[in-house]
């Protein structure tokens, strides 16, 4: 029954203010309909398309991209698959699985609608007692809608520090400051404080068509030697919850199919999964190729690999 729900949450990479988002970043929009974007841009001598999270895509879906790439010479396109999505479709239509996930391939859900009592009762003993003890530390936390620059200045050094700690991408106060913008009364920033008001962590969300996601965070080397971060998350899911949105998304978790590209996530996956949750893996991304150069590389490539 939740994975049936989950499955009909319509993904925010498919919002109009992730198109914005992109657009700023020098991506350019095309649409097959309600929710199915695809974005292009030029990558030295080609342009490149990706999709992600589309809504279920079909037959004449796929022809009407096939025409779109004909029409702007993509060499190929990044499509990354909902979790309606029939994947043996893609097959049929000439895609190939990829190894190179552009955004998580699989992430912990929250379901918020449920009580409070039972959000509680869904995290881990080692979670409560976390919980309980950065409390007894006196740490606190402060949510912001729509936060200003002066907030955000104050903890983008959190957030870049940890980026690169993790060897994360790194987001620049602009990139963040754009999204605070675009997002509005749904851009939510939590800080977790200690007794003498420091900022020793960091969350930002952003909410989409009544459902929410975890985009940006950080701790402070001051924060990781304590708890706080877990009294951050469990407050963050109440006060999301009080604001009507049906799930949180934690975006990401550790995922074997992809060791490569989540091999440093499993600290953070830990800490996730202790707040109880509904894992999911999204179908695998996949890739189809339109520049003949590119389709002789990846014949050639498949080819050299042992079965």
């Amino acid at each position: 029954m939740e994975n049936s729900k989950i499955n009909q949450v319509v993904d925010i990479r498919q919002s109009p203010q992730w198109g914005e988002y992109l657009k700023y970043l020098g991506w350019k929009k095309h649409s097959l309909g309600d929710c199915k974007n695809i974005y292009s841009r030029r990558a030295g001598p080609i342009s490149v398309a990706k999709m992600q999270r589309p809504a279920n895509l079909n037959v004449n879906d796929l022809k009407e991209i096939d025409r779109l790439a004909q029409k702007n010479d993509f060499a190929f396109v990044k499509l990354e698959p909902s979790l309606e999505q029939n994947v043996d479709v893609l097959t049929q239509a000439h895609y190939k699985i990829s190894q190179s996930p552009l955004c998580p391939p699989s992430t912990i859900f929250i379901d918020l609608q449920t009580d409070a009592a039972t959000l509680e009762a869904n995290l881990s003993h080692s979670c409560r007692y976390s919980i309980n003890r950065a409390k007894r530390e006196s740490a606190h936390v402060a949510f912001f809608q729509k936060p200003g620059l002066d907030l955000l200045s104050q903890v983008y050094p959190i957030m870049k520090n940890t980026a690169l700690k993790q060897k994360f991408p790194v987001s620049s106060l602009d990139d963040l400051k754009t999204k605070i913008d675009l997002w509005g009364p749904d851009c939510h920033l939590a800080v977790v404080k200690s007794a003498d008001g420091v900022i020793c962590g960091t969350k930002m969300f952003l909410g989409f068509n009544g459902n929410v996601w975890f985009m940006h965070g950080g701790t402070s080397e001051e924060g990781r030697k304590t708890k706080f971060g877990y009294l951050l998350l469990w407050e963050s899911l109440l006060y999301l919850k009080s604001h009507n949105y049906k799930f949180l998304d934690l975006e990401g978790k550790d995922d074997k199919r992809f060791p490569s590209f989540t091999k440093t996530w499993g600290g953070f996956s830990h800490f996730k999964e202790r707040f109880g949750g509904i894992e999911v893996l999204y179908p695998r991304p996949t890739i189809k190729y339109y520049s003949p150069v590119l389709k002789f590389l990846a014949r050639l490539y498949s080819s050299a690999i042992p079965l």
